[in-house]
């Protein structure tokens, strides 16, 4: 089996992953990250090459979606896959990001009088917006200048949008769904110009670099930092078991990404 993933600025973490635990659960599947620019004639692309799934990041969670048979309700209630398999001629969307946080949610034990701010409103915000809307979070706020990028989210979510981070805030969660602190992202950091007084977690989803300048800056408040290698984790254990059929455990994949990240 041949599995894949999808990405304009792929990474190696997917590959690491899950070419470790096909080895351990001994299943012959390979997994090799892909770098494209467009989605063309996407089926005919994984027929040819014999790909059974896939996983899709930025920039093509949305755009993936006018290319699936089918889809989850996970992708239905945030117009956002991240997740594909290809069985029959079938493609199957599904969205692993959003039960990928709500598990790490659950672990970390958060609590739900915090206030939420998630900067960015792409595929990756609307995957935490749904997650923490399925724990009954209630105060989560989206902050965007663009009004033009919630005309993609599903309506009937009721969104609070608000255009910049409050100048005396309380205590609150920041969670970072945009590409900045990324290798290939000019712009490095936001947090110095925020105030952080009350900022209690700090939720990064760059997974490369592990250490982006965010997360050195919410170090030095002393801030409780969740990293983007920890919701891949989440995600890609959910993945695995769509690809395969097969669980392995998150111990298991830690040591692996230890041996190699710093």
């Amino acid at each position: 089996m041949k599995f894949i993933s999808i990405a304009k600025y792929p990474g190696t973490m997917g590959k690491i992953i899950f070419n470790s635990a096909f080895k351990k659960l001994n299943i012959k599947a390979t997994y090799t990250p892909i770098q494209k620019k467009k989605l063309n004639n996407f089926r005919a692309y994984l027929k040819k090459e014999g790909i059974s799934g896939s996983g899709i990041s930025m920039p093509f969670k949305e755009k993936i979606i006018n290319h699936l048979d089918v889809s989850d309700i996970s992708v239905i209630k945030t117009n956002s896959c991240n997740t594909i398999t290809f069985h029959n001629q079938i493609i199957k969307g599904y969205n692993t990001d959003t039960l990928g946080i709500e598990k790490l949610l659950k672990i970390k034990n958060i609590s739900k009088k915090l206030i939420i701010y998630i900067f960015g409103a792409g595929g990756y915000s609307r995957s935490f917006y749904e997650a923490l809307s399925n724990l009954k979070f209630k105060k989560i706020f989206v902050i965007n200048k663009s009004k033009k990028r919630f005309n993609s989210w599903p309506n009937k979510i009721k969104i609070k949008q608000i255009i910049k981070f409050p100048n005396k805030p309380t205590d609150n969660i920041i969670i970072n769904a945009t590409p900045i602190g990324m290798k290939q992202i000019k712009k490095r950091e936001f947090l110095s110009k925020l105030n952080l007084s009350k900022t209690k977690y700090y939720f990064e989803c760059v997974v490369n670099p592990r250490l982006t300048n965010n997360i050195l800056i919410a170090k030095k408040n002393n801030i409780n930092i969740v990293y983007g290698h920890e919701i891949s984790i989440e995600q890609a254990l959910i993945q695995l078991k769509l690809y395969v059929n097969k669980k392995i455990s998150r111990t298991f994949i830690k040591r692996k990404l230890n041996k190699i990240t710093k």
